[in-house]
């Protein structure tokens, strides 16, 4: 048992990292870069309405509070899966953003 505690502490790091990769690249590629924009609806809805920084606080509670979720409430397998899932939507967003950023670069 505590071997699967232990991976899925482990996921549920690799989760937040994932989402924090997203949010630091989002922030480059809309901030730092002309040309490039959002292309999320919901994500440009937040933009604006509370502005960039706004919309990756929003990132950030969705992608943290996503794997705690997954953490805390279930169990087994399920947990483990839902992190995996997590941390590979945001990992694939945050190489999709550095792809952006190079192909304008």
């Amino acid at each position: 048992m505590k071997g699967g505690v232990a991976s899925t502490r482990l996921l549920f790091q690799l989760g937040v990292v994932a989402t924090l990769a997203d949010v630091a690249t989002t922030f480059v590629a809309l901030r730092l870069y002309v040309g490039l924009y959002e292309a999320n609806p919901l994500a440009v809805a937040v933009i604006d309405e509370f502005g960039i920084e706004g919309m990756l606080g929003v990132r950030v509670l969705v992608g943290i509070g996503v794997c705690w979720i997954a953490m805390r409430f279930l169990t087994g397998w399920r947990s483990n899966a839902a992190l995996v899932f997590a941390a590979a939507f945001w990992g694939l967003v945050a190489i999709s953003n550095v792809y952006e950023i190079t192909r304008v670069a």
